[in-house]
């Protein structure tokens, strides 16, 4: 124990002395000079003392991110964000008139080494005073929520220049990219300026009086100016907090309560701080998903999930521990930002388990969503989360999609959703991971000690664990070198036990390369856990062997924070053949391992044929992917009054690393109608390669294989044509590339096709600019060719000039036959894409251009153009022009033809409106596909 103690102390000393001989002093003084036509400028004297650096001297100047064709900008827009890149000039910020001076007021020359980084030629061999005067042009708070609005607030944060931090004598590279991942060195801090008159401040600095504080060994400062008293101080028994955005007065009491709670909470395990705590909405947005404000319900106003003391707590709940671990622990918050945001999550999950333990998610939902006594959500095992179980599903979520990645990816590295997911979520739950194995009692002693060091130094992974090593005296190499370092999947199976001689025999397989414990429950009859116990192996196959002691079933790791990979192989049920019963639901639902999960879901559906179409859907896929997923479809036609419908499985891989992120495998069958009382029966076999690409990158790529044979019921009277398409069988080879950027928008695809009948190559390319706000100009190319055409004597297979023939079935056609009609009028952008009604076809091949222009809201201008050829007959050019209105863009749009190769169609024969167009898209499957677009990425 002695040497342990030495141990200790001597680790403790080597962490506190390791750390900068004396820290940065940085004076700022500004004052406000702001119009409201020109925006908001301050004038700006810094006065900085520095510790001495190899050559020069660098400063970071992040004000100038606010810039089109800037690093954040670019950032913005990957995340479908355009206001920077559109924004008016005075909204921008900057650094202008820049100068810098040393202690003799001698001017000292500079460079910019890019925008965001200045470079001062002084001398850097002793600890140097250097004085910067400038204006600062801050930016509008509406591209981060940093800078000033049209109510004359100012928030101000990253926006003064900032000394460099410097890595084995090199400068740290550093853009801002609003993603709270930027790395300071300690520095003390005073803050001086005039205040305008009739506002208050507000900052996390304390105050020495009206217009000058100070910061004491902090990375980062904030300050916001207002006109009015619009944030609420709240001084708590050991802190001060303001809280930076609107609260009721009437609230304010219950408010102080739950901070003094919190707090409290805090306070167990880091020393109390001395200056203010300020939490913001920004950061609430920053950190995530909440759950717990209103829900606005269209028609009859806001829906309150939570009671009004619940609500307050646990919105003031995230942004509390995050602004206090921020403030307490010094990290590189780009590469080891997992601590820091770990470790609040972590203590969130142990303040909600004290007191919140069994607050679910859906709040008041589940007793309000009534008819009498009938309750409907407590059909769904969705509604009985607790809200402290949130963080486990989110991360499970990405796990189950593959898009997890180590939690040492830095910050900015991270996918959109992951900077949430992974450094937040996944890390907080990893320790409560150590926690359970090492005891909580343990780990509040661990953490208790540790986080009460004062540590004068960036903190290192290699700190925590040699700590956490040596206070726990095991090896945890497994945690920091699996959990933090890799993104290895939990991934354990129990694949048999056996009774012998009074022992359960029971094989172990891990299937992942996790060289980390698991823990093995077993339970009896009356499902009573009576036994538990942790194992470690790195063996692929363990065999244990455990006393027969009335356990009839075990499960693994099935009460642990972090989520398997398949749940589904951790449970094993010695008394029931099939070991996982059936259950049966509706909708869908968060998977039960335990069982073989199997859900019901009523449909509704309608073409010319079938008329409507009512059915139910029998599937086990759940809110999240899963390995195996199948549904069978079967339908009521009302307008054949036979039975129609669809099934398939699919099988799914996804590969831990590589370049493929999913590889699925289906089959399939399908009995539909194509004309009035006229079925077709198709199966096809398939396979998808969906690529993975580098996260924060908005390129995807896949590739397609796929079979399909389709049998089609003939006619009375059949002619040789309808008797030679009866039977035909295709093989599909495509790729898919498509980039959502929200100014330069790409897709593309290419495809081979043949059969016996015919083969042919043909692909497309879709290109849209968005040039202002609300404007884009969309370009498509198609491009088709016959290699092979051994049925000339039908247009079956032909490329389409303005209708697609769909022989594959698969697209949503109402009236896939129909030569007119209502239904004939649907337009599906296929192949060639025109809008007016040629009624034409092509044997040989068929190339068009599709032009879309706005014009004002809704209402766009289209142009099509192309040349395509049949077979024994000269090729002819074509086109058409015409009017469009997207009532929802790529959903729900009308297009009404004004000139073409026809003439002027609205004064053409016949009647105006069968030509105009409306393109109806219910495909579940792409409105998912277009809600998700820059989330994960």
């Amino acid at each position: 124990m002695l040497k342990f103690h030495l141990f200790i102390s001597g680790l403790l000393s080597f962490l506190s002395i390791s750390s900068f001989a004396q820290i940065d002093e940085v004076k700022i003084h500004f004052a406000v000079d702001s119009t409201q036509n020109e925006g908001t400028t301050l004038k700006v004297k810094q006065n900085f003392t520095l510790e001495p650096q190899a050559k020069a001297f660098h400063f970071y100047a992040w004000a100038n991110a606010y810039w089109p064709n800037s690093v954040l900008s670019e950032i913005k827009l990957m995340s479908r964000d355009d206001k920077l890149n559109f924004s008016k000039v005075k909204d921008r910020g900057g650094i202008k008139n820049l100068r810098f001076f040393d202690d003799k007021n001698q001017e000292i020359p500079f460079q910019y080494v890019n925008s965001e980084l200045v470079k001062v030629s002084a001398k850097a061999d002793t600890r140097t005073n250097i004085t910067a005067i400038y204006d600062l042009k801050v930016p509008r708070d509406i591209f981060t929520g940093y800078g000033w609005n049209s109510n004359g607030n100012i928030y101000l944060k990253y926006l003064f220049l900032q000394p460099a931090v410097y890595e084995n004598g090199q400068v740290l590279e550093q853009f801002f990219k609003d993603f709270e991942s930027l790395t300071a060195n300690q520095t003390n801090y005073t803050l001086s300026f005039i205040k305008p008159k009739g506002t208050k401040v507000f900052t996390n600095l304390r105050k020495i009086d009206d217009e000058t504080y100070l910061g004491n060994e902090r990375a980062f400062f904030e300050v916001a100016i207002h006109p009015e008293e619009q944030f609420k101080v709240i001084k708590t028994k050991s802190s001060e907090i303001i809280i930076g955005f609107p609260i009721d007065s009437a609230d304010l009491p219950q408010v102080t309560q739950h901070l003094e709670r919190q707090i409290s909470f805090l306070n167990q395990f880091f020393e109390p701080l001395k200056e203010p705590v300020f939490i913001t909405r920004r950061l609430a947005e920053k950190i995530g998903y909440n759950y717990v404000d209103d829900v606005k319900i269209p028609l009859l106003g806001k829906y309150k999930i939570f009671d009004d003391d619940t609500q307050i707590a646990l919105q003031i709940l995230p942004v509390l521990f995050s602004a206090y671990t921020e403030r307490s622990i010094h990290v590189n918050n780009r590469t080891n930002h997992w601590i820091k945001n770990g470790l609040s999550t972590y203590l969130q999950i142990r303040f909600l388990e004290k007191y919140y333990p069994h607050l679910p998610i859906a709040g008041n939902l589940l007793r309000d969503i009534h008819l009498f006594q009938f309750y409907p959500l407590d059909f769904f095992k969705a509604s009985k989360i607790e809200f402290k179980d949130r963080f486990y599903f989110f991360y499970k979520n990405s796990l189950q999609e593959n898009y997890d990645q180590p939690l040492t990816t830095p910050y900015d590295l991270l996918g959109n959703e992951n900077q949430r997911v992974v450094s937040y979520y996944k890390s907080g739950l990893a320790f409560k991971y150590l926690e359970e194995y090492i005891g909580k009692e343990k780990m509040d002693e661990l953490l208790k000690a540790f986080l009460n060091i004062r540590f004068n130094k960036l903190l290192e992974p290699q700190d925590i664990q040699s700590f956490f090593e040596a206070y726990t005296h095991r090896d945890l190499s497994w945690f920091f070198e699996d959990l933090i370092h890799t993104n290895k999947k939990i991934d354990f199976a129990i694949s048999n036990v056996k009774r012998e001689g009074g022992k359960l025999k029971l094989h172990v397989d891990n299937n992942s390369e996790y060289s980390g414990p698991f823990r093995l429950n077993g339970y009896n009859q009356n499902d009573e856990k009576i036994y538990t116990e942790w194992f470690r192996s790195p063996q692929k196959y363990l065999s244990l062997s455990i006393a027969d002691s009335g356990i009839t079933k075990f499960s693994l790791n099935d009460d642990l924070p972090l989520p398997e990979y398949n749940y589904a192989q951790n449970f094993y049920d010695t008394k029931h053949l099939l070991n996982r019963k059936i259950k049966w639901g509706i909708l869908t639902d968060i998977k039960t391992p335990q069982y073989q999960q199997i859900f019901v879901t009523p449909s509704v559906n309608f073409d010319n044929y079938d008329k409507f179409k009512l059915g139910f859907n029998f599937s086990n896929e759940t809110l999240m992917s899963q390995a195996f997923e199948f549904d069978v479809h079967p339908e009521y036609s009302f307008g054949t009054t036979k039975l129609t419908g669809r099934t398939q499985a699919t099988y799914n891989i996804f590969p831990n690393g590589g370049t493929v992120r999913k590889w699925s495998f289906w089959g399939g069958l399908q009995y539909n109608h194509f004309d009035k009382n006229l079925a077709y029966f198709k199966y096809n076999l398939g396979s998808l390669l969906l690529f993975r690409s580098p996260f924060r990158s908005l390129n995807r790529h896949r590739l397609i294989l796929n079979f399909n044979d389709i049998r089609r019921n003939l006619p009375q009277n059949p002619t040789p044509i309808q008797r030679e398409l009866k039977h035909y069988s295709l093989l599909n080879i495509g790729y898919d590339y498509w980039n959502f950027h929200i100014i330069h928008e790409r897709r593309a695809n290419f495809f081979v096709q043949g059969s016996n009948k015919f083969q042919k190559l043909f692909g497309e390319f879709y290109y849209r600019y968005r040039f202002s706000k609300n404007r884009r100009l969309g370009v498509r190319l198609f491009a088709g060719i016959f290699l092979n055409h051994n049925l000339k004597e039908t247009t079956f297979y032909d490329f389409g000039l303005d209708h697609v023939s769909d022989y594959l079935y698969r697209f949503n056609l109402l009236g896939r036959s129909d030569t007119d009609g209502i239904f004939h009028q649907q337009f599906v952008l296929a192949e060639g894409g025109f809008k007016s009604n040629f009624n034409v076809t092509a044997n040989q091949y068929l190339s068009a251009l599709n032009f879309e222009y706005p014009i004002w809201r809704w209402f766009e201008a289209y142009a099509d153009a192309g040349v395509y050829k049949n077979r024994q007959e000269p090729s002819s050019f074509v086109y058409n022009t015409g009017l469009s209105i997207k009532i929802i863009p790529d959903f729900l749009e009308l297009y009404f033809p004004v000139q073409s190769s026809l003439g002027f169609e609205p004064i053409l024969p016949g009647n105006y409106f069968k030509r105009i167009r409306f393109k109806l898209n219910l495909d579940w499957g792409k409105i998912k596909e277009y809600r998700r677009r820059g989330r994960y990425e």
